[in-house]
Formats: C-alpha cells, structure tokens, sequence
C-alpha cells in the first residue's frame, strides 16, 4: 500500500523561498549574524556591565568615605563621641553596589585585579572602621581617621581612577579630594619610569590649576622662612625641652585670628612632622610654595564662610 506524506499549506512556500534565495546564503547570514553577536555584541554589552558597576562602586567609596571622616571631625571636636564612631558610620556605611557586583563575576573581575584589589581593601577597612574591636578610645579615632584618608592616597598613587573619582563626587567631595591630592605622598616601591613622571607633571600642573580657580583664600609661605622656623624651634627645645611639633602647633593655635600667621605656624608644624618625606625634600628646593588651606576653614572670612560651599567654587 502506497504511504501518503502529509504536507503543510506553508511547505510549498517555504521550499519556494529556500530555492528562491539558496542554501548557501541563508548558512552565511546565520553565521555571519552568530560571529557578530559573539565578537562584537557581547564584549560591548559587558564592557557597559563592568562600567555601571565600576562607577556605581566609586560612587559608594566617594559616600563611605566623606560619611567617616564627619564622624572623625565630629569625634576630634567633641572627645566624648569618639566610643561611638562605629555605629554612627554603619548607620551611613554602604556596600549595595559592592554586593550585587559579586553576584555577576564576568562584570566584577573585569575591574582589573590591581583596581579590585584596592577596593576590597578599602570596603574591609570601612568594615572594621563599623564592627571591629579596639584596645581604647584613641586607637579607635586613629584608625578610622586613617581610613577615611585612605582614598587619597590611592588616588594620588591612581590605585584608584582620580578622573572617575572627581566624576561621580558631589561639589562638595570634590573640592576636599582638590585640596587633599597635593598634600599626599607618592609611594614608588621602584624609581617611577618616565610616564609616571610626566603623571606626576601632569599633577601638579592640575593642583596649580585647581588653586587658581578656586576662591577660596590662600597664601603664599616661603619654604626657607619655615625650615628656619623648624630649626628655631628644634633647637629650644633640645635647650629647654619639650617637643618642638607641639610648640608649632601651639603657635598656630594662638594665631588662628591672623589667617596667615596660622597657615605659617600650621606648615611649620607639619615640616616638624614629616621633613623626611620626599615631597618636603622636593619643595626645598624650591624658593616658594603655595599651601594648601584645607584645615584652615575656621580662619577664612566670614563672608566665604556664610558660603553654602565654604566659599570654594568648583573649579
């Protein structure tokens, strides 16, 4: 008995457009469709993953780390609040951007294991900052003021992306994060080659910048004038005693009516303290330097103070 193959209305159809078009080109529309798909639009599609997440995870550093530092602030001008540092900034700390990146591993390991490296450091250190244990009181405030200056150190040494960083602050962390990065040190394990000396051009070239459009007040202190100070006050201490850092630092404090008075006794005090950095080494040699006024917001005009920036712009 002859067999009776069932055949759909769309077959002819179907068989008529194949013959129409060939084989052969639809196998290379299909190929040449998966080959694009795979080559070029998954990359970008991660690349936008990683992107998001990497900004996203800034963003948290950015909040982490000005949400400590008021806590330092608050627990330096009111010693009775420093027991309670931790559980202030947990109510403040955030790592949701940090958790949710672990759960997609090809966005979160895309961040470079320098860059990732630096990161988990930081997010373990505000960890401790908000559960850890400490032997007192004052342990407690250095370590959580040491982390929370933490982040300016990677982005002076760009552990940390600087660009990105300045991107995704408020007006506000942006101008600390300007008056900070050239207070900070360089950390180089080996002699820094000839881009990282072109960077560290570059840096202060933008620090220059940055001072030159900022309306804040500042003032212009010669460093040999302040090594002669540091020296003046060295030596009476080794004649009477005491410790010669102190007595700067009481200077400046009985100066702080005189705006440039107080920035004079305040780098005088911080030369007592780290004259065997190699920044310091690098401005002797030099005749003038400007200084950095981002301690010195108490002495600042009233009128810039009434400012809801502190009176500093943009820049």
């Amino acid at each position: 008995m002859p067999s009776v193959k069932c055949q759909c209305p769309g077959d002819a159809w179907f068989r008529t457009v194949v013959e129409d078009i060939g084989w052969i080109k639809i196998m290379i529309t299909a190929v040449v469709s998966a080959v694009c798909t795979a080559a070029v639009a998954e990359p970008i599609k991660r690349w936008l993953e990683g992107r998001r997440l990497r900004r996203s995870v800034y963003q948290e550093l950015v909040h982490n780390s000005a949400a400590l530092r008021r806590q330092v602030a608050i627990a330096e001008h009111d010693p009775t609040m420093t027991p309670g540092i931790g559980q202030r900034f947990a109510m403040s700390y955030r790592r949701l951007a940090y958790d949710l990146g672990q759960k997609d591993p090809a966005a979160f390991y895309c961040l470079g294991w320098n860059e990732l490296y630096w990161i988990e450091l930081l997010y373990r250190s505000f960890e401790q900052v908000a559960n850890g244990t400490f032997e007192d009181d004052a342990q407690r405030l250095r370590n959580a003021d040491f982390t929370a200056r933490r982040i300016v150190g990677c982005l002076k040494n760009r552990n940390l992306s600087p660009r990105l960083t300045l991107k995704v602050s408020p007006k506000v962390e942006r101008e600390h994060f300007r008056e900070e990065l050239p207070k900070a040190a360089y950390f180089d394990i080996q002699p820094p080659g000839r881009a990282e000396r072109i960077r560290r051009i570059w840096d202060r070239f933008q620090s220059w910048w940055w001072r030159r459009n900022s309306s804040a007040p500042s003032v212009w202190l010669p460093v040999p004038a302040i090594i002669s100070r540091a020296a003046a006050l060295e030596q009476r201490a080794a004649t009477f005693g005491g410790d010669a850092s102190e007595m700067a630092k009481e200077d400046a404090a009985q100066n702080v009516d005189d705006f440039r008075s107080h920035a004079f006794h305040s780098a005088v005090h911080d030369y007592l303290l780290h004259k065997g950095n190699d920044e310091w080494r690098r401005l002797t040699r030099q005749e003038w330097v400007a200084w950095p006024d981002s301690r010195l917001l108490d002495v600042r005009p009233a009128a810039a103070q009434a400012d809801g920036n502190g009176g500093r712009g943009a820049g």
